[in-house]
């Protein structure tokens, strides 16, 4: 077997990503982790120690072999680099081979931009080990592989391909893997947007407002191009994995999915102007009172999205060409950014008028089986008519009713 003289780098240019092989001390890599893990933005934010019986009989056996001295597989930890200087300069260090000075410009790094691709329950071992006996721990090699992706984009595209197949994963754990750098992405892309996070128990005031769990699952949507996809089906999952795997090796993919977030939050703070006083609401608690009601639904947020991959990538088995894509993309943020425009002209009252809630809530009472999944299809053929018409629409009627 002949040995390569580069021991340290590669470069995957698949998903533009470098591979950076070290070793360290495991007291230094906890301490480099534990930045990202003070701000949720590394370990505890992504993927949480398994608690099944199995799950802590293996780490208890990983702690026990740790103590006596065995050696760990590989860690691989993702970079993504603030800006484009920044990805050039760790670029330039990595391919020269000063391994030093790249992971002390690492160590800078926002704790937000650094996450855990692979080696959670090892890590969470190394922590407990250290508990139990810091001498034996602290100075014990541990070997690292850092992945430099130049945007998120590459590295969800990493860890998506990494991790399935992994029996303790599903789609929304995966991309829970990556709900740092997404949601990291979309503030500094759409700063009107706030998203809570998964265990906030924050709840929605106003408009452009999301808990981070609908964010996900509208990506999901996105890179499935419908609204409706149970995970807890083996089959549908698989298909979603591929789907999502394969978009997310398009680097222009994920951001077309935060442009979408941008339109929803454009329409839902139009939406938004119609607003019903507080003692008129309580005195009719119906479900659509009020504008910011429609995008308080989670199924109006995922079937808008979906609605919008649709429009842009076609139906699910269509596959344009890159310029029928643009094409369409651009298409829909005209069409919505123009009805937003028109809507937020309108007095309040006018925008009430335009909105029919009284409609759309007659409708989604119709249906008492099947919620959730019904909900989201009569959004999804909704904002399909809306992106359709734009401007032109007299009301939200046709969208409320269309088939």
């Amino acid at each position: 077997m002949q040995v390569l003289q580069n021991q340290a780098l590669l470069r995957d240019d698949r998903s533009n990503c470098l591979s950076v092989t070290l070793i360290t001390s495991a007291g230094d890599y906890l301490k480099f982790i534990q930045r990202s893990y003070d701000a949720n933005g590394g370990l505890e934010g992504q993927r949480t120690p398994l608690k099944t019986k199995t799950a802590i009989k293996i780490r208890n056996r990983m702690v026990d072999d740790l103590l006596h001295g065995a050696v760990l597989p590989p860690i691989v930890i993702g970079v993504v680099p603030k800006d484009a200087d920044e990805a050039v300069a760790l670029a330039n260090l990595s391919e020269g081979g000063d391994i030093a000075q790249l992971t002390a410009r690492i160590e800078a790094v926002e704790p937000a931009q650094v996450a855990i691709i692979d080696g959670m329950q090892r890590t969470t071992a190394l922590l407990e080990a250290l508990q139990k006996n810091k001498s034996a721990i602290e100075s014990r090699p541990v070997r690292l592989e850092l992945w430099i992706g130049q945007n998120t984009n590459s590295l969800i595209y990493r860890m998506l391909v990494l991790n399935t197949g992994q029996v303790p994963w599903d789609i929304k754990r995966q991309l829970e893997t990556v709900y740092t750098f997404l949601l990291k992405e979309i503030k500094q892309k759409v700063p009107d947007i706030s998203v809570f996070k998964i265990d906030d128990r924050s709840r929605r005031t106003t408009s452009s407002e999301y808990q981070s769990s609908i964010v996900i699952e509208s990506y999901f949507a996105f890179t499935a191009r419908k609204p409706n996809v149970d995970v807890r089906e083996r089959v549908a999952e698989d298909f979603a994995r591929l789907d999502a795997t394969e978009s997310a090796a398009d680097s222009a993919n994920l951001e077309r999915f935060i442009e979408t977030m941008a339109l929803v939050a454009k329409l839902d703070a139009a939406f938004s102007r119609f607003v019903v006083p507080r003692a008129s609401a309580q005195d009719d608690p119906v479900r659509f009172n009020e504008g910011r009601d429609i995008f308080s639904v989670r199924a109006a947020v995922v079937g808008f999205v979906s609605a919008a991959a649709v429009s842009i990538y076609g139906e699910p088995g269509f596959e344009f060409e890159a310029g029928v894509v643009k094409q369409n993309s651009e298409h829909v943020s005209n069409s919505v950014t123009d009805l937003a425009a028109k809507i937020s002209a309108f007095t309040p009252e006018q925008v009430g008028e335009f909105l029919q809630l009284e409609i759309l809530g007659q409708l989604l009472s119709e249906r008492t089986g099947g919620v959730g999944d019904f909900e989201r299809a009569v959004f999804h053929r909704a904002f399909l008519s809306a992106i359709k018409h734009g401007p032109a629409l007299p009301s939200m009627l046709p969208c409320w009713r269309a088939h």
